[in-house]
């Protein structure tokens, strides 16, 4: 990675970092908290974009990567208001992830990965669910979960970067089911769905760039 390229990279970390801290030291729902919140998966699309930029072999993979990372910041918006559209959106972000993944990976996936996550994530939803005895519909997150265990599956055939990525959203993503559907919280699991969920989208960004 040249210089400019590492100078850059940490820029945008600080500075998503920064974000993170003040989007967690607030409470509520407003506009202007959740334009905090996409601030810094904003950051990790344009650095995405900046390696984007350079073309080369690897331009599709990396446009792929921009658009699910674009596709995040409007489901980041969205879902500070409205779960199921917001939900929805992060899906279509997945099947962008799932779609580089695929190219990058010429289709191969760690299938023991996809079985392990599959399986541990529905057995957990289903406990989770009928704990809190939610009244959320089960279908479409059993849908996500597939598509989040498939993007794991291809993502960490694809280097180490793009693999621990993924398997930090899924991190995240299961606290946050766990709060959602079985109102299962842990001490400071807000601050650990939302510090999972960036460096997963910024380790996507930087894998993206050393590609450059």
């Amino acid at each position: 990675m040249k210089t400019a390229d590492f100078i850059l990279a940490a820029a945008v970390f600080l500075l998503g970092a920064w974000f993170c801290r003040l989007y967690l030291s607030g409470q509520g729902k407003s506009r202007a908290r959740a334009a905090i919140k996409c601030a810094p998966t904003a950051g990790c699309f344009l650095l995405a974009l900046y390696a984007l930029g350079s073309g080369g072999v690897n331009a599709l993979f990396q446009g792929l990567m921009c658009a699910g990372l674009l596709v995040c910041v409007f489901a980041d918006w969205v879902i500070e208001f409205k779960l199921m559209p917001g939900a929805a959106l992060f899906g279509c972000a997945h099947l962008c992830f799932i779609a580089a993944f695929a190219l990058k990976c010429e289709g191969a996936a760690s299938w023991t990965c996809l079985i392990l996550l599959a399986g541990a994530l529905t057995g957990l939803f289903l406990y989770a669910q009928k704990k809190g005895k939610s009244s959320l519909p089960a279908a479409p997150f059993a849908a996500y979960i597939a598509l989040i265990c498939l993007m794991a599956a291809l993502a960490v055939k694809c280097g180490a970067l793009f693999g621990l990525g993924a398997l930090l959203f899924v991190a995240s993503d299961t606290l946050l089911g766990l709060r959602l559907f079985g109102k299962i919280s842990f001490p400071h699991s807000g601050t650990a769905v939302m510090v999972s969920y960036y460096l997963a989208l910024y380790l996507f960004a930087l894998g993206s760039l050393a590609l450059r």
